[in-house]
């Protein structure tokens, strides 16, 4: 899934749709902030990040929280999340 995929629901859609989305495109972000994190922990990455990787991690950290708290809203109000994956080039 990639974020464009999310753009449908977030201006059509209902707030539970709204919400799906939210909750994707913040998976999304996360995956790739914790790829990010990876590649520069290995020394993979092809650029040089401008922010300390403990930057990264916190935001993550922080990212992290937030979804929870939707998982946490989305089961009071019956609301159906499913696992979110980046797509493979």
């Amino acid at each position: 899934m990639e974020l464009k995929d999310t753009v449908g629901k977030m201006v059509n859609g209902s707030y539970k749709d709204r919400f799906v989305a939210e909750y994707e495109q913040l998976s999304i972000r996360l995956l790739k902030l914790d790829n990010t994190i990876r590649m520069i922990k290995e020394k993979t990455i092809d650029y040089e990040p401008e922010s300390p990787i403990e930057f990264l991690e916190a935001q993550a950290q922080v990212m992290r929280v937030y979804k929870k708290i939707l998982e946490k809203r989305a089961i009071k109000e019956n609301i159906t999340l499913k696992e979110v994956s980046l797509n493979e080039e």
